[in-house]
């Protein structure tokens, strides 16, 4: 079987692609470090900082745990460098834009510090300009851990942290700058449970020295509040039905009936307690819904002292004075009550 002309330079172009490809494998594999191209050097020696303008465009967030205290992103990275060696005459080249493959130009590669699973990225376009611009797109997806603040749960408002860095090469320091006009989110991304308020990142990088090289970090913030009307009549007002119940014994003259309904209210309480714990953030600190909880408890156990000492008066004959406990109990604890509650929202919102 014989190849025309034409089949010929195209099975040629073909291996050579394939040959290119599995070089390019082999030296990666070889790859001393990370932050350079194996194929192309990285940019020559120069005095100044190589600025990379970074922007990530949020497609999709999802997946929130607060347990796990991670999340996911599904997003554009855009990366912007100026590069003097691709520099070309459009009129020359008869292009006013150039493409390249990955892995026929430097890329300084940028990486998350804080993911719980390895990026999942594909290169959508990299193109240069005349001037040696480089302008670098791809789509990643990834799992991000970002610790969470449960004190003021559950009305509280969360910050989802993505640290991005890049490691300088050794022949020029690489700095990270944020590019607006690149970073923002899809007006569809929504979050289950959550409202997303605004996604920014740091005006300015963080830069710090790491095996003698300098690396530059850039913090991306999503900002969420929780969706917390679900949780005033599923969680706190049951807790406060049940406790106002309990304080029905102060209209009561009856002992055995005072303590009954106390104490019922009380393992009411627990009980209810334990339904909805799994739903609360196990935190090793305080949080607003905890408060509350112990609160109530504190609550119950002087509703009983109230009561055991009421009936303890009147059995000593001091009805009066059983009588008097009773009418400051109805006004005292509704009183306390309130005023405990507002001590606990300015302790927990009032910074």
């Amino acid at each position: 079987m014989f190849l025309t002309g034409r089949e010929a330079r195209m099975l040629e172009s073909r291996f050579l692609r394939q040959a290119t490809a599995a070089v390019a494998m082999l030296l990666a594999l070889c790859s001393p470090g990370w932050g350079q191209s194996t194929l192309v050097p990285p940019p020559p020696i120069a005095d100044e900082p190589l600025t990379v303008a970074t922007g990530i465009y949020l497609i999709e967030c999802y997946g929130l745990d607060d347990k796990e205290e991670t999340y996911k992103v599904n997003a554009f990275l855009s990366l912007r460098w100026k590069d003097r060696r691709l520099a070309f005459d459009p009129a020359r080249s008869g292009v006013r834009i150039k493409t390249y493959a990955s892995e026929a130009i430097w890329v300084p590669e940028v990486r998350f510090i804080n993911i719980e699973t390895a990026r999942q990225s594909e290169v959508v376009d990299i193109s240069v300009s005349p001037d040696g611009t480089v302008q670098y797109l791809e789509r990643f997806a990834v799992l991000f851990l970002s610790p969470l603040d449960f004190r003021r749960y559950p009305f509280d408002a969360q910050i989802l942290h993505m640290y991005l860095i890049v490691r300088s090469v050794d022949t020029r320091n690489i700095v990270l700058a944020v590019d607006p006009t690149k970073t923002g989110k899809n007006k569809d991304v929504f979050l289950t449970g959550w409202d997303i308020n605004s996604f920014t990142a740091a005006a300015k990088p963080t830069n710090f020295a790491f095996e003698n090289r300098l690396e530059s970090k850039l913090d991306y913030q999503l900002q969420i509040s929780r969706q917390s009307f679900s949780y005033i009549p599923n969680i706190i007002l049951p807790m406060l039905f049940i406790l106002l119940i309990s304080w029905t014994a102060f209209w009561s003259t009856s002992y055995e009936a005072n303590v009954t309904l106390v104490v019922s209210t009380l393992i009411a309480h627990i009980a209810f307690n334990l339904v909805v714990a799994n739903n609360l953030p196990k935190t090793p600190y305080m949080t607003y819904t905890g408060a509350i909880i112990f609160m109530i408890y504190l609550f119950y156990f002087v509703a009983m002292v109230e009561v055991t000492v009421q009936h303890s008066l009147k059995v000593e004959n001091k009805s009066r004075q059983a009588a008097s406990i009773t009418r400051v109990a109805r006004v005292a604890f509704p009183v306390v009550f309130i005023l405990t509650n507002i001590a606990l929202a300015l302790l927990f919102f009032g910074t």
